[in-house]
């Protein structure tokens, strides 16, 4: 199902702004829908090309004068990403813009707040065309931001950044709020539930959404569960079925999502293939308790909480079996636990098979290597956590294996989206799931049936 209005038709002509590249039919497209709507959402599925359409765009408003700079703005465009993708922003920009000039939060002169401004606007002058910077960044500098005049276009990449409200939420929209445009960027507006479908169009800044109030109380099935003894919180589990054609059409207004199949392509299928990994009942035990306190317990105590398994593993066994099965071909493993990460890394050196390694600690830099080294066949194997899910281009690889699932089917179909791509010369990308036998493991499986489900319902993912 693709949220695109029925029988809206693309009025656009050829290009004539600074843009510096092609585009597909699609993206064509995607660009005359984007100039007839100042604040809109661009949901393409993966490997579509939003990044390429939003320059574009960019550059067809410079064209007709409608990018100006506001007073003493920092600068025209501020686009907002995920943080490991800041570089790579960068350099789109410069590729497809090249007379535009662009800055990212990297740079130096923004790393001291306190005499970020003037250092900046020394360099720049009136301030670089594009300002490319971290949610991260842009939450703790928002009122400096804010205070330095207001962009033409506010740019949301990885838009579902701010899914879950709060702080990074409230300062989004302090920012988009002084903008003259904003577009937001996902290819998956519906990850866990209605609630971050809201805060993605009302940080838009979209026509005719309701008040949080009245989506609330009104859209949205809500469920009673008890977070700690005796605590109880409320929590958005699904639409109010009754209210979808409501939802259903403001979509249709707003956001523009297609598949492979509506943007009149053809990409690798996806051939998933599911396998249950038997563990002892010590193990199910250990692993389960090492997935519950990942990311808030220290290395020790992982250390300690895995050593069982760590004595005996199936996971890994199984994993041999797969790259055994595809001897000497460049594999993608991805790993759902920093542990069995390191597991897999043990086995790789330990069988002299060639890897390069990401994860969030590794510098950008040593992350844009490691990633290099695979594309270009030195290393055989390239192994990572969540970084491996967002901004790669690795269609030069037909398999994925990932150990263990996610809460969220929106991250799994990001992991595919890397391989599954334009320029894919593949007929079919594999994605092996390799998932340990155990309670929680099981939990997540069945959630994310839940979850898919509930997403196709309104938005068509």
């Amino acid at each position: 199902m693709s949220t695109t209005a029925a029988n809206w038709k693309p009025s656009f002509g050829p290009i004539s702004g600074p843009f510096r590249g092609s585009l597909k039919h699609h993206q064509s497209e995607g660009l005359a829908w984007l100039l007839e709507r100042p604040n809109a959402v661009l949901a393409d599925d993966v490997g579509l090309g939003k990044t390429v359409q939003a320059l574009a765009y960019i550059g067809e408003l410079d064209a007709a004068g409608q990018l100006p700079r506001h007073g003493n703005s920092i600068c025209r465009v501020l686009w907002i990403t995920d943080a490991p993708l800041q570089s790579k922003d960068r350099a789109e920009v410069e590729k497809f813009l090249p007379d535009f000039t662009v800055a990212t939060s990297l740079d130096p002169e923004l790393r001291d707040s306190q005499k970020q401004r003037g250092i900046f606007k020394a360099k720049y002058g009136l301030g670089p065309d594009v300002l490319t910077v971290s949610y991260e960044w842009a939450t703790s500098r928002r009122h400096w931001l804010a205070q330095v005049g207001r962009p033409a276009l506010v740019v949301l990449d990885e838009a579902m950044k701010i899914k879950g409200g709060g702080i990074r939420f409230e300062a989004i929209e302090l920012l988009t709020g002084r903008a003259d445009r904003v577009l937001a960027m996902t290819a998956t507006p519906y990850e866990n539930n209605p609630m971050e479908l809201y805060w993605l169009l009302r940080a838009a800044r979209v026509p005719g959404l309701w008040g949080e109030g009245v989506f609330k109380n009104q859209f949205v099935e809500w469920e009673k569960r008890e977070v700690t003894f005796g605590q109880w919180e409320n929590r958005p589990v699904g639409w109010v079925e009754s209210r979808l054609p409501e939802v259903r059409d403001l979509l249709s207004r707003v956001m523009l999502h297609r598949d492979v199949t509506a943007a009149g392509l053809t990409l690798p299928d996806v051939v998933r293939i599911e396998r249950t990994i038997p563990l002892s009942p010590a193990q199910k035990q250990e692993y389960d308790a090492a997935s519950q306190r990942q990311g808030r317990a220290t290395l020790q105590a992982m250390d300690a909480l895995s050593k069982a398994f760590r004595s005996d593993s199936p996971l890994i066994d199984a994993l041999l079996v797969e790259l055994h099965k595809r001897h000497r071909q460049q594999v993608v493993i991805y790993c759902e636990l920093l542990f069995v990460l390191d597991l897999v890394e043990q086995e790789l050196q330990t069988r002299g098979i060639s890897y390069a390694r990401i994860e969030g600690k590794v510098k950008e830099d040593e992350r844009a290597a490691a990633v290099e080294r695979f594309r270009s066949g030195e290393a055989q194997i390239l192994l990572g956590s969540r970084v491996l899910e967002r901004g790669l281009n690795l269609q030069h690889c037909r398999t994925l294996i990932s150990l263990d699932v996610s809460w969220n089917p929106a991250r799994e179909r990001q992991r595919e989206g890397r391989l599954r791509r334009i320029g894919s010369s593949f007929d079919a990308v594999e994605h092996v799931m390799l998932l340990p036998d155990t309670p929680l493991v099981a939990a997540k499986w069945a959630k994310l049936a839940i979850k898919r489900d509930q997403g196709q319902l309104a938005v068509g993912v």
